[in-house]
């Protein structure tokens, strides 16, 4: 685990998240798409209470035994759960 690692992929989605709120009105329906913004969700909300707000993942979801290894799992997948709806690309994920 690489704590600069971190901190780049956590403002990117803070970037993200602020250019969004530039021009988000209440009521849109905000997408993200992929790993790359899984914590999209929890940095609109705490712009927006009450945006509505959905995740898909192309990529295969890890198994919980490779999830579980990964240093910042709690941070993801709390921001995961902030949307509203989560897709996944195949069932078994």
């Amino acid at each position: 685990f690489c704590e600069e690692d971190w901190r780049a992929y956590s403002a990117a989605n803070r970037k993200f998240a602020d250019t969004v709120m530039e021009v988000y009105e209440p009521g849109h329906m905000v997408w993200a798409h992929d790993y790359h913004l899984l914590l999209l969700p929890s940095f609109l909300l705490r712009r927006h209470r009450t945006a509505h707000i959905g995740l898909f993942l192309h990529s295969p979801f890890p198994a919980s035994d490779v999830f579980r290894s990964v240093a910042v799992r709690e941070e993801l997948l709390r921001a995961m759960l902030h949307a509203d709806m989560v897709g996944f690309l195949l069932f078994e994920y």
